[in-house]
């Protein structure tokens, strides 16, 4: 049985009160849209103006570099010169150039040992209650590879099997799934999310105020919370005995997993994510990124064929560029209820509460879902093989153990935190772009991100 949705239309103002979650378009990002708004945000891509200046600086460089070694080879030769001194030369002078090239090699083939194990849900005893009668399907047709209807429809089977009622809502366009009150009812006992972080965006929002469970099964290219949510369910002491979120994920199988929760009526609360940003306020499920890690997806959209991969990638190319975000300031209430004031350059920064940005990477390995804090991680502009180091190390979560990597990546325990992005003269607030569960959104220069503690009930923990 499907439930048919409204057509699409624009989003219209209908709340007077000061949360929009459904109700965003005007500072919404399309990234399927990016030449037409690309000029008035200034947003990157892979190739860009940075990408061509360090392009040829490193052609120049190496065709200078050995147009000095041949004229030194025919100057030794011409006068009768031994040649061994300019290839010794070169060597060295190549040794000092990349000097930090070994430790990058070493954390790709060497890294240090994961970070410790966290669990990532503080409540002991999960809660139970009856299994749902009815469920809600919500999938995300173009989610990641575009596989979210076949894993639907496998869920749909099992679901099925054991007697519960299942009806579909299939989301049309760009934030459909924001209207998911139009088509709930009273016999919905629950909603299961197929889709990835942004899918899952989109359904808290339109479930702000309703009481409802979620069950979600990725199907997403980043899956984060979901990841840290399966992780959940590992014994003590698992998580950081070097089996990666990879290893992890492949131990269930997804929807296995999330229909297990469901038909257990196993259902814990975690902590949802408060951001303002302007005029309008609204939820996050569990990430929020600005600089690099925000860019990551508007440079990796042409790359959509590589899955995964394709993030990867990109954020390898932005971070070579060294491309700082402008003067920022953070001003953080930390765990003890003292405050911190925080200065860039900054080359990228999160806040959240999900340990896994993807389901490979544990950026954030201390991080829980339902302690009422969110974790603040800041990259801080240094030399390139230092940051390279990091980014290898932040699969694993090893970064919190890596002395160099440390020097660039710090973390901070906070309940809240306000960001204000400054123009070059430091005069005046800048408007930019910020990435929330994957979704792009727009900032006049300042964003607040507090924490709404326990706030949704999920199914997970069994």
């Amino acid at each position: 049985m499907h439930a048919e949705c409204m057509s699409p239309q624009p989003f219209g103002r209908m709340r007077s009160i000061s949360w929009d979650g459904c109700d965003v378009s005007d500072i919404f990002v399309d990234i399927r849209d990016l030449p037409r708004i690309a000029s008035s945000l200034q947003l990157p891509s892979l190739l860009d103006v940075e990408a061509g200046r360090l392009l040829a600086c490193s052609l120049v460089a190496a065709a200078s570099t050995w147009l000095l070694v041949c004229l030194l080879d025919w100057g030794c030769f011409m006068l009768g010169f031994p040649t061994w001194p300019v290839y010794a030369g070169a060597c060295v002078a190549m040794a000092l150039l990349l000097r930090g090239v070994p430790a990058v090699i070493n954390a790709a083939l060497r890294p240090p040992a994961p970070a410790a194990a966290t669990r990532p849900l503080q409540q002991q005893s999960i809660g139970v209650r009856q299994r749902p009668r009815c469920v809600l399907i919500v999938f995300n047709p173009n989610s990641g590879t575009g596989r979210a209807k076949a894993t639907a429809d496998r869920c749909r089977e099992q679901l099925l099997a054991a007697g519960i009622r299942v009806e579909e809502f299939r989301t049309q366009h760009v934030g459909h799934a924001r209207l998911i009150a139009d088509v709930l009812r009273p016999d919905h006992e629950a909603v299961i999310v197929v889709g990835g972080d942004g899918t899952v965006h989109e359904v808290m929002n339109g479930l702000h105020g309703h009481d409802i469970p979620l069950a979600i099964v990725p199907a997403g290219t980043g899956n984060g919370l979901a990841t840290s949510l399966m992780q959940a369910r590992l014994p003590s002491g698992q998580e950081g005995e070097g089996a990666g979120p990879s290893q992890m994920m492949l131990q269930e199988d997804p929807v296995d997993w999330a229909t297990r929760n469901v038909l257990s009526g196993s259902i814990v609360r975690i902590d949802s994510l408060d951001i303002a940003a302007g005029r309008r306020r609204f939820d996050g499920a569990a990430l929020v990124y600005f600089g690099l890690c925000a860019e990551v997806d508007i440079v990796a959209e042409p790359l959509r064929f590589l899955g995964s991969l394709r993030f990867d990638l990109a954020a390898v190319c932005q971070l070579l560029k060294l491309k700082a975000l402008g003067p920022t300031t953070i001003e953080a209430v930390l765990q003890d209820g003292s405050n911190r004031t925080l200065n860039g350059p900054f080359l990228a920064i999160y806040i959240g509460n999900s340990q896994h940005w993807t389901d490979k990477m544990r950026a954030v390995p201390s991080a829980v879902l339902d302690d009422g804090l969110m974790e603040l991680l800041v990259i801080k502009v240094t030399n390139r093989t230092n940051l390279l180091r990091g980014f290898l190390l932040l699969e694993s979560g090893a970064h919190v153990n890596d002395a160099q990597a440390r020097e660039c990546i710090e973390i901070l325990k906070v309940r809240s935190a306000s960001f204000t992005f400054w123009d070059s003269s430091h005069s005046k607030p800048a408007p930019g772009i910020f990435n929330v569960d994957g979704e792009i959104f727009r900032h006049e220069g300042y964003v607040r991100v507090g924490c709404h503690s326990q706030s949704q009930g999920v199914f997970a923990g069994r």
